[in-house]
């Protein structure tokens, strides 16, 4: 029986003013921390095991999702007048597992209603030390290919 898929909702700038190599960009431009945070967190991103979605709060009329498509995270900004949390919690409430999400986040809110659902949360510092290690194992897994001249499955040319 194949593992069910796991996923991950991510309170944008909740964890972007969490970072300290995020929160430094705040003051210049926060488009760009945003667009670290998501280069961040796409290596976790993996839609057959681990679906990645961040959440920040939108500026417009309307909701926006921007999907990143294959390997790069899925981007949701809420509507004005609708924060990330609201839309964080309207997710896990409708999933028909909770307890196959985990969100990333420090907002007490969030953490209450995720647990409530039975959902897991986990703060800023476990989010940054969870890209990093799956950051160290996709580099060694690269070496160890390049090393032993191994095919990465490159099937456009194969």
């Amino acid at each position: 029986m194949p593992t069910p898929r796991q996923y991950l909702l991510v309170d944008g700038y909740n964890i972007v003013h969490a970072w300290p190599q995020t929160r430094g960009l705040l003051s210049r431009d926060v488009d760009a921390a945003a667009a670290l945070l998501v280069e961040k967190l796409a290596v976790l991103h993996d839609p057959e095991s681990c679906e990645v979605t961040i959440v920040f709060d939108g500026q417009g009329e309307r909701a926006e999702s921007v999907s990143g498509g294959g390997a790069l995270p899925f981007v949701i900004y809420a509507h004005r007048g609708l924060t990330a949390d609201a839309v964080i919690e309207r997710i896990v409430e409708k999933a028909p597992d909770a307890k196959l999400f985990t969100i990333a986040t420090r907002d007490n809110a969030i953490v209450l209603a995720a647990h409530t659902r039975g959902a897991t949360v986990i703060g800023p510092d476990a989010l940054a030390d969870w890209a990093q290690r799956q950051r160290v194992q996709v580099e060694r897994t690269v070496v160890r290919k390049v090393k032993s001249g191994g095919n990465f499955g490159n099937r456009l040319f194969g």
